[in-house]
């Protein structure tokens, strides 16, 4: 009988008679695909260590290999055998989930308590823990027809606690402790839809007059539903990206049945429903908001985006800008105030733009918004394919504002003969 000699530890290759193969039946494991082969773990051994032995039987505890410092058993498995990190495969864009999310506090009304809101003229009034029953707690609905009736139109029970309520002409929401949204007809009190249910507990709730319900969980994922077509319109978007520098989440409405997210240093951010990302309104943390942030101050307090920019510097900053950085300022309030449907605040910044390319152009500007506001020259091209109005502004109006702005210009009387030309001929 031979022995084999021993390969030389400075060899670093490995011959075939070196790879154990170990076959394990697919049923011996809940891992295993439905492939009719049978998985292998294949198990690179080195020479100069003893051989680990592997039992295959279904009972049999298999124990792992040694491993000194020096020299390291090397083992290949099949892919999917082994989860290291559970990804959120639903919500595009997430990072990977270690821990359990909870970034946002969530609504709760005080147990037995009445709380009461009032929606129109009409009155809805919830009361948690209002009654035990040998399988747990209820919680009552009522709805009156104005706020001096005790006795209610119609009342409902839920088997839950009630977190928050909202409601319009039509229906009245209420989430409860077990992640359901409940659907009422407000003037019956008749279910509109079977219970919804989200995957944690409501941190916002908001419902338009259009009937879309916009939901935000403490999670920070947001749904949103149009009860009136009984389809959704935002399913899992989530805000957890937004909420760097340690900010939370200040508020969470609607604006023309569009998701707005305020903060707490100041930002803001619109979802674009159409191109499904969010928009940012404003930023007093950015630079050039900060050097030019103080002619936020210019336009009413109470207007839509002046309400989003409370947070912008009110003070100018003594530093020597480009031009070019209030423009981008002025552009950006433009594309703003229009994003947000707010004509005042598009007509004041559209003019101070203007004012500020009669001031240092540059000449391509200041056309570009001309052009935008003349349109087509011939009535029936502008018939068909032009919009007379913009923001329930009038654009022949705003054009005779913007050429007055020019003509008291003297290096621009060229450019304020040409469009007034072309001002008569497309509205005479």
């Amino acid at each position: 009988m031979f022995l084999k000699p021993v390969p030389s530890t400075a060899t670093t290759t490995t011959t075939a008679k070196d790879i154990l193969e170990v076959s394990v039946n697919s049923e011996s494991t809940a891992l295993s695909t439905s492939s009719p082969n049978k998985s292998k773990i294949v198990v690179v051994q080195e020479m100069n260590r003893p051989t680990t032995t592997w039992n295959t039987s279904s009972n049999a505890q298999i124990l792992p290999p040694l491993v000194n410092n020096q020299t390291k058993q090397q083992t290949v498995c099949p892919q999917g055998l082994q989860i290291n990190q559970l990804m959120c495969s639903e919500v595009p864009g997430d990072q990977p989930i270690i821990k359990f999310i909870d970034i946002l506090e969530p609504l709760k009304m005080l147990p037995g308590k009445t709380v009461s809101k009032k929606i129109g003229m009409m009155k809805v009034q919830v009361t948690n823990s209002c009654q035990s029953i040998s399988k747990g707690v209820l919680s009552r609905l009522d709805v009156f027809r104005n706020e001096f009736d005790t006795q209610p139109i119609w009342e409902t029970y839920l088997g839950s606690t009630v977190r928050c309520l909202e409601g319009n002409r039509k229906v009245v929401v209420a989430c409860c402790d077990d992640c359901s949204i409940n659907v009422y007809l407000i003037k019956s009190g008749a279910r509109a839809l079977p219970p919804l249910l989200i995957e944690d507990a409501a941190a916002c709730l908001t419902l338009s007059d259009t009937c879309n319900c916009l939901v935000l969980t403490k999670t920070g994922l947001m749904h949103m539903w149009n009860f009136d077509a009984g389809k959704s319109v935002l399913n899992r978007v989530s805000v957890r990206s937004l909420l760097t520098n340690k900010a939370t989440v200040v508020s969470c409405s609607l604006t023309s049945d569009t998701p707005l997210l305020t903060l707490s240093d100041g930002r803001a951010y619109l979802y674009n429903t159409d191109l499904q990302t969010w928009m940012l309104l404003s930023n007093p943390l950015d630079p050039m908001s900060r050097a030019s942030g103080a002619m936020s101050r210019s336009t009413a307090g109470n207007l839509p985006l002046a309400t989003l920019q409370r947070k912008m510097p009110s003070h100018f900053h003594g530093e020597n800008l480009p031009a070019g950085v209030k423009l981008s300022f002025l552009e950006s309030q433009v594309s703003a105030s229009s994003t947000l449907k707010s004509g005042t605040e598009f007509r004041h910044w559209l003019l101070a733009t203007v004012n500020h390319l009669l001031e240092k152009g540059p000449e391509c500007r200041l056309r570009s918004i001309l052009d935008d506001l003349i349109g087509p020259i011939h009535e029936s091209a502008r018939s068909s394919t032009e919009k007379e109005f913009i923001l329930g502004l009038s654009k022949q109006s705003l054009l005779e504002e913007i050429l007055f702005l020019i003509r008291t210009k003297l290096p621009w009387q060229r450019l304020y003969k040409e469009y007034s030309e072309l001002l008569m001929m497309g509205y005479s």
